[in-house]
């Protein structure tokens, strides 16, 4: 596997990931990105690209976060809209 291979691989993953999360499914937990052994360094020439990628990934974990929030809002919301049961009777129904 080459560096560009490996960052295709990453970069895959991430439109997979940002896509599910645009159309509202479910997503998939990112891997932590690890570069295959034997690689050596990276090769100047990709240090643009591993940041676009970065840059892309932070995106996507801040909408992550962001739709996480929303979520435990509407949650409580429903919640707090739930009927309750009253603990003791409201009304004392006896005859007169």
């Amino acid at each position: 596997m080459t560096w560009t291979e490996a960052l295709d691989a990453l970069e895959a993953d991430l439109t997979r990931s940002r896509t599910a999360l645009d159309d509202g499914a479910d997503v998939a937990p990112l891997q932590d990105f690890a570069p295959p052994v034997g690689l050596g360094p990276l090769p100047v020439e990709l240090v643009p690209r591993v940041h676009a990628l970065l840059a892309a990934t932070q995106s996507l974990a801040l909408d992550l976060e962001r739709r996480l929030h929303g979520t435990r809002r509407e949650l409580a919301m429903l919640d707090r809209m739930r009927p309750r049961e009253a603990a003791e009777s409201s009304y004392v129904d006896h005859a007169v």
